[in-house]
């Protein structure tokens, strides 16, 4: 039975038009993001997290400067604030918008800090630092100041937490980030940056989404063109239980180019 319903969700076409996430999800749509062309022979496991900069005047980069006017437009209180983004499942990219999405709020003047709070994963900690000593995992652990596993890259100003130190660490992940300690370290971040960024796990494996979301100001939610079942994509957003007031809305990703200019026509009409 639980095989039969798994397979009928996934049957369920996925999300390919805006107006398919207000009347299939009942959340805000923001921006629909193109797929990444993969260029050359060799692959730069940086280029994809960082296109905003490699690309600045690219549809891509334009894609993200649209997510953040929307998300800007949503919190207009002038604090500073904690926006988390998140997927269903594996593999939907919420990685690569939200460092591309901390990239661009980082050169536009702000003090940014880009966490990757995937800490089964890790994947950002793996592409932006992989010679980290330490990351958020060994702060809450070992009971060190979160300061000292923060990078800072010069280039683009963006301040980075890596999730955690190459060491394998034996110890419960949601425990950690639910516990005290890690909600002292979030308090104190905001008292640091003008924007923290937290690249969360899909929301349906594990838990580690829905325990990050209770410290989220805003909440993105990706989903992959026309790929994600929309029956698991309200599932996780109904996941969030009393955090889903704080969803922005859903950014669709991984757009076919020509799919693009219908999708940012409508999205135009629905926010006017």
């Amino acid at each position: 039975g639980m095989m039969l319903a798994l397979g009928l969700e996934f049957a369920t076409p996925g999300v390919s038009h805006p107006d398919d996430i207000e009347r299939s999800l009942e959340v805000a749509y923001i921006a629909s993001v193109p797929t990444i062309a993969i260029e050359g022979p060799v692959i730069d496991p940086l280029r994809s997290i960082r296109l905003v900069l490699a690309e600045p005047r690219g549809i891509f980069a334009e894609s993200v400067r649209g997510i953040r006017r929307e998300l800007d437009m949503r919190h207009r209180s002038g604090k500073s604030r904690v926006i988390m983004l998140a997927s269903s499942l594996p593999g939907e990219g919420a990685d690569i918008i939200a460092s591309n999405l901390a990239h661009h709020y980082a050169l536009t003047g702000q003090r940014v800090l880009l966490i990757d709070g995937d800490l089964r994963r890790a994947p950002l900690t793996r592409k932006l630092a992989p010679q980290r000593t330490r990351g958020l995992l060994d702060t809450l652990v070992h009971g060190l100041p979160v300061e000292s596993a923060i990078l800072h890259d010069t280039a683009s100003d963006l301040y980075f937490l890596p999730a955690m130190s190459p060491t394998p660490l034996e110890t419960a992940r949601p425990e950690m980030l639910a516990s005290r300690r890690m909600a002292d370290t979030i308090h104190s971040l905001t008292q640091q940056f003008d924007v923290v960024i937290i690249d969360a796990p899909p929301l349906l494996p594990v838990v580690d989404a829905r325990i990050l979301a209770d410290y989220a100001d805003q909440i993105v939610f990706v989903t992959t063109w026309r790929q994600t079942p929309k029956q698991l994509a309200k599932r996780a957003l109904q996941s969030l239980g009393f955090n889903h007031g704080k969803v922005a809305g859903v950014v669709m990703n991984k757009v076919a180019q020509h799919a693009l200019e219908e999708s940012y026509s409508l999205g135009t009409r629905m926010g006017s």
